[in-house]
């Protein structure tokens, strides 16, 4: 707009220096001409009157000769034509003349001068159109972002307004939480001793008793290959050890041992650790009523009730899931009521028939273990350690019965057969397999011996998704590394 109203006014100033110019052409020629004009009537006039003196005319008569001739000549020549209108007229028409090329023909400089403003005038017009056109651009693409960004405002807004309704769903559940968790904890507070210990402590608590296990059996197995082991052995015991190693080895189709387990002088101890894994958790962990036996040994328990509860229990089952496990939970902890200051006597008296119990189920395995089949492959008993092994077993499995979470172990028969795959995060390999050296060659292959059982968790300590499961404790396998896949 600033250089339009420049170039407005330069051009009107260009206007009047050429207006003035033309006045100032035109103006000359004419002025000069009327005043030759009166000049040569004076000088007429003068030729009319006589001199006054004759000095004078003496004087001025030699300079004025050439004068008089030529203002006599001028003189004749305008009385001449003013005599001649005809040639007068035809001097003021080409005086006309003159004056319209003076108006209409400009000057060098004038034409530049124009022909520069001009130029001028063109760029200014072409900016001028350049400006628009980008102008033009600049609005449209911001037409554009000023569309995209309602459409982000709009898309924005119903993202914060979720997001909102998400607040408000949290904020209600999170609500729900604590007033769940103050209840439990206000639930708890007389009942500190049977408060749930953590996922984390309750596998180490397993990993601790696998090795326990696994240097029991490292200690009291023979030294020598299942061969030699297996040779002097008459028919009935042969046929009662491979009856008890069926529970935790794969036999082949022929019915005899995998390769690598015959060969080694340290599978012996490896298949011990197997077959007390496969008692300890067959009998102290898969019933959570497992210490009311009605006989050990031949001997009465005092708490022979197993039979009626794990009837209850499965009937319950059947019917409400979440009520049987209270009930179980509860009836767990009813038996075996913790040792505190106000506690009555018949609790007291009732705490000791239960930690009999355990402890005599416990002791009566352990015998149990050490008579059977395996002892074919033990030479060093150290009974005193299996004995605490045992206990420590069943006191940490009565413990876990006493959540509202339900406990079950897997062995080889209800695995059905597996195979190895070490992605699977409920089988680890014993660290006897060469796992990485064969890892083509083993994956897929057939389990041969399962060290120690799967032991998983359902549900909550809350009585609640009893349908999802968790590992506490993985299934330790073993397979021949050192032979091929069948």
């Amino acid at each position: 707009m600033e250089g339009r109203v420049s170039m407005d006014i330069q051009q009107a100033s260009l206007e009047q220096d050429t207006s003035r110019c033309k006045n100032e052409m035109i103006s000359g020629p004419t002025e000069r001409v009327e005043q030759r004009i009166q000049s040569n009537a004076r000088y007429m006039k003068r030729e009319d009157q006589p001199y006054i003196t004759a000095g004078t005319a003496e004087v001025t008569r030699p300079s004025l000769n050439s004068t008089r001739s030529t203002a006599t000549s001028n003189g004749e020549e305008w009385r001449g034509k003013r005599d001649n209108p005809v040639s007068a007229e035809q001097s003021f028409k080409r005086l006309q003349s003159h004056e319209n090329r003076m108006q209409d023909t400009p000057s060098i400089a004038e034409r530049d001068e124009s022909a520069r403003w001009r130029e001028q005038c063109t760029k200014l017009q072409e900016d001028k159109r350049k400006i628009e056109r980008s102008f033009n651009r600049y609005v449209n693409d911001m037409d554009r972002h000023l569309d995209n960004m309602d459409e982000d405002t709009r898309r924005l807004q119903a993202k914060i307004e979720q997001l909102e309704s998400d607040k408000l769903a949290i904020e209600e559940k999170h609500n729900a939480f604590i007033q769940k968790q103050q209840e439990v904890t206000f639930s708890q507070m007389t009942t500190s001793h049977w408060r749930p210990a953590e996922d984390r402590k309750v596998m180490g608590d397993f990993d601790r008793l696998k090795r326990d296990m696994r240097s029991w059996a490292k200690k009291a197995g023979i030294l020598n290959d299942m061969a030699s082991v297996l040779s002097p052995l008459d028919d009935s015991a042969s046929a009662a050890l491979r009856g008890t190693l069926e529970r935790v080895v794969q036999f082949r189709d022929d019915n005899t041992l995998p390769n690598g387990l015959v060969r080694s002088k340290k599978k012996p101890g490896l298949l011990l650790n197997a077959l007390l894994s496969h008692g300890i958790y067959t009998t102290l962990f898969r019933s959570p009523f497992f210490f009311a036996e009605r006989n050990i040994e031949g001997q009465s328990s005092r708490l022979d009730c197993r039979d009626g509860l794990e009837e209850v229990y499965d009937y319950g089952i059947l019917s409400n899931e979440e009520n049987a496990h209270l009930w179980r939970s509860q009836t767990l902890r009813l038996l075996f009521p913790p040792i505190e200051t106000d506690i009555s006597n018949g609790e007291v008296a009732l705490h000791e028939i239960t930690k009999e119990a355990i402890a005599e189920v416990a002791n009566q395995q352990a015998s149990k273990f050490l008579a059977g089949p395996a002892r074919y492959l033990i030479a060093n008993e150290a009974r005193e350690k299996i004995y605490t092994i045992h206990r420590e077993a069943a006191t940490m499995s009565y413990n876990l019965w006493t959540r509202r979470t339900r406990m079950k172990c897997y062995t080889l028969q209800s695995l059905n057969r597996p195979t190895f795959d070490p992605d699977d995060k409920h089988l680890l390999s014993h660290s006897s397999v060469d796992y990485e050296s064969h890892e083509d060659r083993l994956i897929g292959k057939p389990i041969d011996v399962i060290v120690h059982p799967l032991v998983m968790v359902y549900g909550t300590d809350d009585g609640e998704n009893y349908q999802q499961g968790r590992v506490w404790a993985p299934a330790e396998v073993w397979l021949d590394s050192k032979s091929p896949s069948a």
